[in-house]
């Protein structure tokens, strides 16, 4: 019974140090070295370097080293070894960051909470950001990741609250979640062609964000993806989804246009509902009546009772994003 309590204590440990952040490490006797105010450590096979941590909490300008002794420093944090690193979390007055090309990952919380952090050049040879490793870094307007990237961990850029442009790769296949939620000054977004999934809530609440461009590459666009974007005004779902999942532009109160694919085959419910229960007013369907009687939709918490009652356009659909 005490082992079993016990393994329950360390599992829940670790749930909280990878959901709430908590600085959970044990202890490591490997060899660190300071350099302008970072500290590195060697990593598991001691034949390169990481970033461990900000020497000071108070440091303005991180420019990090490429080597240390002859050997590479890889990464910015690490996930190794058992032990999660947040290596500039809450640096308040950090606001210039510059990261050489040895650089391949950018870890766990990386600049979590860097709030004055304004400018930040990434690595041309980066592949991984891990999560929330910018999230509430609320200075920063522009963010350009390299087409290297292939991995963009949840909630990367969240509550970037001044972050207007960024510039996406084109090697990811998923937005994860939550990776723009509280984006309020983001106006317009790319999503390249090759990504096929966007995670729950990886938009929420960016009122300011008027227009998106989503190719027909993506297949899944999960539930609240737009919930709070009030500006967003029109929406054409891709040609190679078949649900729309619930919630899907929940409060966007300025919406006015929505064009569905004939792929569709079901509409979960409030896919398009406000909070006082207004719906699209006008759908532009791609194929005809007969085919929109075939669709499963769940306007009202169940109900379909609002399948009729928006303005329809039928055998309407345009080619692409650009042509509406």
């Amino acid at each position: 019974m005490k082992n079993k309590i016990f393994s329950l204590f360390v599992c829940l440990a670790m749930v909280l140090a990878v959901n709430g952040f908590v600085s959970c490490s044990k202890q490591d006797t490997r060899e660190t070295i300071t350099l302008n105010g970072i500290e590195y450590m060697k990593s598991d096979n001691a034949n390169e370097y990481f970033v461990y941590r900000a020497a000071n909490k108070n440091i303005t300008d991180a420019a990090i080293s490429a080597e240390i002794n002859s050997m590479p420093v890889i990464s910015i944090g690490r996930a190794d070894a058992g032990w999660l690193i947040f290596p500039f979390e809450n640096c308040k007055s950090l606001t210039n960051v510059v990261i050489p090309n040895s650089i391949t990952i950018i870890g766990y919380g990386a600049f979590r909470n860097c709030s004055a952090l304004t400018n930040i050049s990434l690595s041309t040879n980066i592949t991984e950001i891990y999560l929330h490793a910018f999230s509430g870094c609320s200075s920063l307007t522009t963010v350009d990741i390299p087409n290297s990237v292939t991995q963009i961990g949840a909630g990367s850029f969240a509550g970037c609250a001044n972050l207007t442009d960024i510039t996406l790769p084109n090697a990811i296949t998923k937005i994860p979640y939550q990776m723009f939620d509280e984006c309020s000054q983001l106006t317009t977004v790319t999503i390249p062609n090759g990504v096929t999934i966007i995670e729950n809530k990886a938009f929420m609440n960016c009122i300011a964000l008027e227009s998106i461009y989503i190719p027909d590459t993506v297949t899944t666009m999960q539930r609240m993806l737009f919930g709070g974007c009030v500006k967003l005004e029109k929406l054409r779902i891709p040609n190679s989804v078949e649900i729309v999942e619930e919630y899907l532009t929940f409060d966007c109160k300025g919406m006015t246009m929505v064009y569905l694919p004939k792929s569709i085959k079901k509409i979960e419910r409030q896919a398009f509902g406000f909070n006082d229960s207004r719906y699209v007013p006008n759908i532009h369907y791609e194929s005809a009546w007969a085919d929109w009687e075939n669709v499963d939709v769940k306007w009202n918490e169940g109900n379909n009772q609002y399948k009729y009652e928006s303005n329809f356009t039928f055998n309407s659909y345009p080619a692409n994003w650009n042509t509406y």
